[in-house]
């Protein structure tokens, strides 16, 4: 016969209801535990067996990366460092190249000079009349000994442009051309001309010659370091000089393009 089972006391009731009542208030009054951190899920091999799918677990958190605004301003301050010494440079050294003026220069657009002191949109045109043929050149403009002059086939009719050439049988060659611009749809023709001349500028090749003394501004360059070129400008006339050959290299070219120059301008004038 199965013994019977004997009630507890009153006071062993009691005493479980009391450490009941104690564990409730524990836990509510406990700071949230810190979530165990979540583990990354295990790679998944190339060729697995079918299995059971895992539980869904909670996305693991990544550290937070670099706000893109900081690093903005970071090489915003960069940039404005490096332009600034750029800067000194290009003020302090007229006509400066290298990395600094290059920098510099990307961003800040290159002053553009121009002699004298009238805007160019109120300097009347000086040059009106025809360009002068080159047979009339040909007389009137001394090149070295052995240089021939090219024939050309014109016309008499009015002239904006012109361009002649003389040659020698070793292959050296001087070629001086012309354009006039007349002040027209509201612009000068110094304006025009201006234009045309700032074409030719390569910064870091060309080289600014702002007194040449037979036009008033000049650029001056070598290409490849084989002979040499100038471009001018005088108001509203842009003038193209060329000095090549074996017999007139670099060293040699310079003084020959600056006198043919001279003479050339001279030419026009005489009209």
């Amino acid at each position: 016969m199965a013994a019977a089972a004997r009630p507890w006391p009153k006071a062993v009731h009691a005493r479980i209801a009391a450490q009941r009542a104690e564990v409730d208030r524990l836990v509510r009054t406990a700071p949230p535990a810190e979530p165990a951190p979540v583990p990354a899920p295990a790679p998944v091999p190339l060729s697995a067996p079918a299995a059971t799918p895992a539980p869904v677990t909670a996305p693991v958190r990544t550290p937070r990366r670099p706000r893109p605004r900081r690093r903005l301003r970071i090489a915003a301050i960069v940039t404005a460092g490096v332009l600034a010494v750029a800067g000194a440079v290009a003020a302090t050294v007229p006509g400066a190249t290298g990395w600094a003026a290059d920098a510099y220069y990307l961003v800040v657009p290159e002053p553009v000079p121009t002699p004298g002191d009238v805007p160019l949109d109120r300097v009347a045109d000086r040059y009106t009349a025809a360009l002068p043929t080159c047979a009339e050149v040909f007389t009137r403009v001394e090149v070295p000994t052995g240089f021939v002059p090219r024939p050309v086939a014109e016309t008499p009719e009015e002239r904006a442009s012109a361009q002649c050439t003389w040659t020698t049988r070793s292959g050296d060659d001087i070629t001086v051309s012309w354009n006039r611009f007349d002040s027209a749809g509201g612009r000068t023709g110094a304006e025009l001309a201006k234009e045309r001349h700032e074409a030719f500028y390569r910064r870091g090749t060309t080289r600014r010659d702002l007194a040449p003394g037979f036009v008033e501004e000049a650029l001056r360059t070598e290409p490849k370091g084989e002979y040499c070129v100038l471009y001018g400008r005088d108001v509203n006339l842009t003038l193209f000089l060329k000095v090549a050959g074996p017999a007139h290299p670099v060293g040699r070219c310079e003084s020959v393009i600056t006198e043919t120059g001279r003479q050339a301008m001279a030419a026009v004038k005489a009209r």
